[in-house]
């Protein structure tokens, strides 16, 4: 037992650092190949899958190939800062028995390898391996879908495939006025690839998803790498930041479902912001930019104004934009109109006493462009793309 016991010694000390060249980080035969000194071939586990990732943990699960067998697992992740792989161990687990087991300290976003060996009599690990590989990349972006009717749920156990809008709002009083972003959740898998996003809904609004330096996406970086948990700032034109805390995800397979709640970690979440978990059945169909709508052959971009009045927005435009409001109070609104160019640069702002069912804006000097026209009175703030044509 003490030749068999330096063996494996040797074989921890030299050879669980495992160096490929092949970009897509693929299994070799290294470690199988390497392992003839045990004393037994028992098969290893079957169904080896990863069923939940979170900010610092993954669970895995598999089917012993009998009742009561015992494990071992290796636990590696990719540290190679290239395009190859280099497989780092960072544990091994000895008689893990039963059919799951909870892997802790692994960064979110690491690239992780598990090996898994049922034990032989002796208490060594057989030969054979059940492998697996877990990656995701997790970006803040852009381009959110915008929801159609949106509906809160718990925070907990959020099924993507029962909803066609999985996402969360993020709203704030200031001044009497309340601001609010939208974000939707996007789960992808691309050639084996998991990809997770976090899609801000409307562009200028200042409520943002950050990356580890709290940059946002914007038209030049629509992709950020993201954390988890992921921060939530608000700012400014002068650029200053708002914190407002952080966010936990947490993700299920194989039949992806998430947890998507407040962080409890420090730094605490500022309570006068509010987080609210949402879901969708639809969401609003992108019409192609000069398209004629269906309303008296103009092309119009509509939105409710709250529940009784709606408003609609003339586009493209060309000297002036007009605004046609179905009314239905004599109430006088105060109105923001707000436009930014791609860039995110605030080209025209201007504030109207509203108590007309229309309402032109002259902009005869602006140059013709794709804008993001914010529509924002004490209710709501809305966002929409508008092209100037003259």
């Amino acid at each position: 037992m003490v030749k068999k016991t330096t063996l494996l010694l040797t074989f921890l000390a030299v050879q669980f650092v495992l160096t490929a060249s092949n970009a897509s980080c693929v299994s070799s035969n290294f470690e199988k190949n390497n392992l003839k000194f045990d004393l037994c071939d028992i098969p290893a586990p079957d169904s080896f899958h990863v069923t939940r990732r979170g900010s610092t943990f993954i669970d895995i699960a598999w089917k012993p190939i009998y009742a009561g067998a015992v494990h071992t697992l290796f636990v590696f992740i990719n540290t190679s800062t290239g395009n190859g792989c280099t497989w780092t161990p960072i544990d091994t687990f000895y008689n893990v028995s039963g059919s799951t087991f909870t892997v802790n300290n692994v960064a979110f976003d690491a690239e992780c390898k598990f090996l898994l060996a049922t034990n032989c009599a002796s208490g060594e690990a057989s030969i054979n391996k059940a492998e697996l590989f877990d990656k995701i990349i997790f970006e803040v972006t852009t381009a959110g879908r915008n929801p159609i009717n949106p509906m809160p749920v718990p925070c907990t156990n959020i099924n993507l495939t029962q909803h066609n809008w999985v996402g969360f709002s993020v709203s704030h009083l200031e001044d009497g006025q309340n601001i609010s972003n939208l974000f939707e959740f996007r789960y992808t898998v691309e050639a084996g690839q998991k990809r997770l996003q976090i899609k801000r809904v409307f562009y200028p609004i200042p409520i943002v998803a950050v990356d580890y330096i709290q940059n946002w996406p914007t038209v030049n970086e629509p992709e950020l790498a993201a954390p988890n948990p992921f921060e939530m700032v608000q700012y400014s034109t002068t650029g200053m930041l708002d914190r407002i805390g952080f966010v936990d995800l947490n993700v299920y397979f194989p039949f992806p479902a998430i947890d998507l709640c407040i962080a409890i970690s420090d730094p605490k979440w500022d309570r006068s912001y509010r987080f609210k978990p949402l879901v969708a059945n639809a969401v609003v169909e992108e019409e192609s930019l000069g398209k004629q709508n269906r309303d008296k052959d103009i092309n119009l971009v509509d939105f409710m104004l709250d529940s009784t009045e709606k408003v609609k927005i003339k586009n493209p435009f060309n000297k002036e934009i007009n605004l046609f409001i179905d009314r239905q109070s004599n109430l006088e609104r105060i109105i923001f109109i707000t436009l930014f160019d791609l860039n995110g640069k605030k080209v025209f702002e201007k504030q109207f006493l509203s108590d007309a069912n229309q309402l032109s804006i002259a902009v005869p000097s602006l140059p013709k462009g794709l804008y993001i026209l914010n529509f924002t009175d004490k209710n709501s703030i809305q966002s929409f793309k508008v092209i100037k044509t003259e």
